[in-house]
């Protein structure tokens, strides 16, 4: 039995098959037939492969996802914190 500890490989190898148009019910028989678990350890399910290839491409869009810079006006401004006396 293997104990997936990390689902980066298991998440690549989904992507890399769906991308070449495998269903998700064949890379979930696929994971099942060579002994992959999930981290729970339950077995594989098309909605389990659904939901890694959803989070990867929400991770992916988050760590591309450059901000817009926006710039203001800029004001100084002396604040005298001496004592008078």
């Amino acid at each position: 039995m293997k104990t997936l500890c990390c689902s980066r490989n298991v998440c690549w190898f989904s992507l890399s098959c769906y991308s070449i148009a495998f269903w998700m019910t064949l890379i979930a028989q696929w994971l099942r037939e060579r002994g992959y678990k999930t981290l729970r350890g339950k077995r594989f399910f098309a909605q389990h492969v659904y939901s890694m290839i959803k989070k990867h491409k929400q991770r992916q869009e988050k760590l591309n996802h450059k901000p817009a810079l926006e710039y203001g006006p800029l004001r100084f401004e002396y604040v005298d914190h001496t004592p008078s006396y």
